[in-house]
């Protein structure tokens, strides 16, 4: 993918795609430079990111298939990850650590839940919450495989963990690629705590954090025998 005779938009969009906020091309004698304004941390996430990309997805379907591969990897990710209801800590400081480069203001309430939000060009135009949980019904098991199937994954032992760790992975992915669309608004983000025992974490999200919400979406799943 890096040789000098490379596509050098499919690199900038390739490089936007993993988590790059800005790339810019400038060309000089005709000559092409990428370059890259970000912090060095940055520069260390997107290294880690390009290293999961394997070679024969650049010839699969192009920036959109790699886009899907690295949702699935961030998806598999967090199925690893304990978070049974009260022990959501690993899971939630996960939850930060993508969540917060791409966020104006991040918080943890009172109640252990993951509050953040994000205004977008000049801000006139709908604040959108989006909503999932964090936690489990049941711990994971230890030792436990992850078996795909196509689209249909399923856990060797105990539960797989989709609900709701599917919809977390949506909206981390929601969130890193609108920085890059048209939207102008606001999107505010809450990562409930104890869902899966009441709707506990969600009951102490202070009310203030919802004013001025024109719509929300919770991704989740609605009964027993559907999906995220």
């Amino acid at each position: 993918m890096l040789t000098k005779d490379c596509d050098i938009e499919m690199l900038q969009e390739l490089l936007l795609a993993v988590g790059m906020k800005r790339v810019h091309i400038i060309e000089r004698h005709n000559h092409y430079q990428l370059q890259l304004r970000c912090r060095e941390h940055e520069l260390l996430e997107l290294a880690e990111k390009w290293s999961q990309i394997e070679e024969s997805w650049v010839g699969e379907g192009g920036v959109e298939y790699i886009k899907e591969q690295l949702f699935y990897l961030q998806l598999e990710h967090l199925l690893m990850i304990p978070g049974a209801s009260g022990n959501e800590g690993r899971v939630r400081e996960h939850v930060i650590d993508r969540l917060s480069p791409f966020m104006d203001h991040l918080a943890i309430d009172h109640g252990g839940n993951v509050l953040a939000e994000k205004t977008y060009r000049n801000g006139h135009g709908p604040t959108i919450l989006l909503n999932a949980h964090l936690d489990t019904v049941y711990e994971l098991e230890e030792g436990r495989k992850i078996i795909k199937n196509g689209t249909v994954w399923s856990s060797s032992k105990g539960i797989l963990g989709a609900d709701d760790r599917a919809g977390v992975a949506v909206i981390l992915h929601l969130v890193e690629h609108l920085y890059h669309s048209s939207f102008s608004g606001k999107v505010k983000v809450i990562f409930t705590v104890e869902e899966e025992c009441g709707l506990v974490g969600a009951s102490k999200v202070d009310d203030y954090f919802l004013w001025g919400t024109d719509g929300a979406i919770v991704v989740d799943r609605r009964g027993n025998g559907d999906i995220v």
